[in-house]
């Protein structure tokens, strides 16, 4: 097994995921600087993608939008993850705007 090079711990959590050219997909697991996630297409490492991740609390949507970098790309028992870092990345409580 490789050296795990993580800074933050990860939580091992499935949220839905849409990507701002309308592709979808879940997390595998997320940090306060990154994520994995798990979709259908293709992205090159390297790649910088948008994306929005929709949370709950107290019962109401709240999105995560971000912008990650692609770190590593796998592709296991027919699916493909990509580890990605955050460089940006905020809450967005749809109701109050």
């Amino acid at each position: 097994m490789g050296i795990d090079l993580r800074q933050q711990p990860r939580e091992i959590v499935e949220l839905p995921v849409s990507m701002q050219d309308g592709g979808m997909g879940k997390t595998r697991d997320v940090s306060a600087t990154g994520l994995y996630l798990e979709m259908e297409g293709t992205l090159g490492s390297g790649s910088v993608v948008d994306l929005s991740i929709e949370l709950s609390l107290d019962e109401r949507p709240i999105f995560l939008t971000a912008r990650g970098q692609v770190v590593r790309v796998e592709i296991r028992d027919g699916r493909t993850g990509f580890a990605l870092r955050l460089v940006e990345s905020k809450l967005v409580d749809k109701q109050s705007s």
